[in-house]
């Protein structure tokens, strides 16, 4: 589907597979990820080199916590999309210097920009994270770069941070 325009406004289509990239956005976001990367390969390097055998010994002590994140991230994705019902319904997103609202089938939720803590773009999504937790995801594609530019300005001169995403 792809997203209908007017005015400042945006309607989409959320799919599992949004979720799950979004998933993904976010936890490269928080340092868990690059930590158990790093020390992993770090302790690989320190016992290859011979600077210290023992390290390998640390090695798997490591490599669990990250095979376990690793898995856990997109397992997490599909199991919000399964419990949450009506993730799929399209949402309509209108924005201006005051905020943006996002309409739906069970409603609209009128969000200042004030309440927003950061938005994050990677090339497939636009995840903007409230204060309260909650996250409103926009899919790059069916947005429109116009459309897209339009936000992410509109985020940016309401002073919110807006990161993109190094890896995806």
């Amino acid at each position: 589907m792809s997203g209908a325009r007017k005015g400042d406004e945006v309607t989409v289509r959320l799919s599992r597979n949004d979720l799950v990239h979004a998933q993904w956005v976010l936890a490269l976001e928080r340092p868990v990820l690059p930590f158990l990367a790093y020390t992993s390969v770090g302790l690989i390097l320190l016992s290859l080199t011979g600077i210290w055998p023992a390290a390998g010994a640390f090695v798997p002590a490591a490599l669990l916590p990250l095979v376990v994140y690793l898995t856990w991230v997109p397992a997490a994705g599909r199991l919000i999309w399964r419990r949450v019902p009506g993730l799929d319904s399209p949402r309509t997103l209108r924005w201006d210097e005051a905020g943006y609202s996002v309409e739906g089938p069970t409603g609209r939720d009128r969000i200042r920009w004030g309440q927003v803590e950061a938005a994050f773009r990677s090339r497939r999504i636009l995840a903007i994270r409230r204060q309260s937790g909650a996250l409103d995801l926009v899919p790059t594609e069916q947005a429109g770069d116009d459309r897209l530019a339009d936000m992410e300005s509109a985020l940016s001169s309401a002073g919110v941070e807006l990161r993109t995403s190094r890896f995806l």
